[in-house]
């Protein structure tokens, strides 16, 4: 049985002389409740014009609104970036515990499917890669190519800075990566696979790894791209050597 009062719903509600007689009784309320004082609006006897002090309580209500508005921001942010890093550890875990290209490419796309929404995921190896394998018939939507230096042209602007790219690609581009996809796919990451730096710190072009979407408000130009340059960083480690 509950314990928690019960309301009269037939109660009036309260009305301002209830609320004066009770402030009258209880003329250290406001010291008690100060932060009632910024939602309060309570006008200066100057007439038409706006006291100074009135001002300054506007503008510290505006300030105060402002600030809480900015918490709410940096809160919703820090738990989407704990939920994005929560499903990256799952992601390498499962990476990881891949011993040959077929089940690394078929992992990825899994993953990347279920925990990132992604439409379509590409892959395509330069001649440096050891192996292109055939992807699994159940997944249609991902792709493993070759990659040569004819079909790595129109690409070479986007990924010069050895970086990932986020947003939105041209129809060459897309033709490409999605084929048939393609007019499906409306925004992309787009992020560079490339081997372990070497003894004189030369890092070989493996390939490229793309991840499509239907929505064109997936991947924006504005994204960060840390997460997807850690994820080729692990796929590139996890591909076979010559």
């Amino acid at each position: 049985m509950s314990t928690q009062p019960t309301h009269d719903l037939d109660q009036p509600p309260v009305d301002g002389q209830t609320v004066a007689d009770y402030l009258r009784g209880h003329p250290d309320f406001f010291l008690t409740h100060p932060g009632l004082l910024t939602e309060l609006a309570v006008p200066h006897a100057s007439g038409e014009a706006v006291s100074l002090v009135e001002k300054q309580v506007a503008v510290l209500r505006d300030q105060n609104q402002h600030l809480k508005e900015q918490l709410q921001t940096l809160i919703h942010n820090a738990r989407a970036n704990e939920a994005l890093s929560q499903r990256m550890h799952t992601l390498t875990l499962s990476l990881m515990g891949c011993d040959t290209p077929e089940r690394l490419f078929t992992a990825l796309y899994d993953r990347l499917r279920e925990d990132f929404d992604a439409d379509g995921v590409v892959i395509c190896l330069t001649e440096e890669a050891a192996q292109v394998p055939r992807p699994a018939a159940s997944r249609p939507s991902l792709e493993v190519r070759h990659l040569t230096r004819e079909d790595l042209q129109p690409f070479e602007d986007l990924l010069k800075g050895h970086q990932a790219v986020c947003g939105r690609l041209t129809h060459r581009q897309r033709s490409y990566l999605f084929g048939e996809q393609a007019a499906a796919v409306t925004s992309v990451a787009l992020t560079p696979l490339r081997a372990p730096p070497d003894a004189e710190g030369r890092a070989g072009m493996l390939g490229m790894l793309a991840i499509g979407s239907h929505d064109n408000q997936r991947f924006q130009s504005g994204m960060g791209t840390v997460f997807l340059k850690q994820l080729a960083d692990i796929v590139a480690a996890k591909l076979p050597g010559e």
